[in-house]
């Protein structure tokens, strides 16, 4: 499910506007001309610096995916993000009970931590620690999923539509 989640965020089109695109079907409100693709921007769309293209309900641009979240990928984005944090978890959760319960003394060494241990310990450590990194912004992409607010929206101080 988590590579799954990253090769979609990673090749999905994030909802690009095609340059020099015009609204068609009468008036629409909220209708500016961006300056950089000549096309026309209706309410939340925005133009991707690093992209340099417009993009449908664009929430950022994600230097890790090396893509920018939109309309069409943010479900992906957002699954990658709670697969990330579940499974960091579930693999520092699963490393402590390898120690805890089957984790064969090393003759060697007496009772002391051997290789194979310490291995397991930094991982689980290392993993939680991504862990504990990735879910702040799982909770709040959720967030910002369940109430149709964009990051770019939330920083602005409005809300979705």
């Amino acid at each position: 499910c988590l590579v799954m989640s990253l090769y979609k965020a990673v090749t999905t089109d994030p909802g690009f506007v095609a340059r020099g695109s015009r609204v068609t079907g009468g008036e629409v409100a909220g209708v500016r001309t961006c300056e950089v693709c000549m096309c026309d921007k209706a309410d939340r769309v925005h133009h991707c610096s690093v992209c340099k293209r417009c993009v449908r309900r664009m929430d950022h641009h994600c230097h890790f995916v090396n893509n920018c979240v939109g309309y069409r990928n943010y479900k992906y984005f957002v699954l990658l993000l709670c697969y990330t944090s579940m499974g960091g978890f579930y693999n520092a959760w699963c490393a402590w009970e390898w120690m805890r319960w089957r984790a064969p003394p090393m003759p060697s060494l007496g009772n002391s931590f051997g290789d194979r241990q310490l291995i397991v310990l930094t991982n689980a450590a290392v993993i939680a620690c991504v862990a504990c990194l990735i879910t702040p912004f799982a909770l709040v992409h959720l967030y910002l999923a369940s109430t149709n607010t964009t990051t770019l929206e939330a920083l602005k101080g409005q809300g979705g539509m």
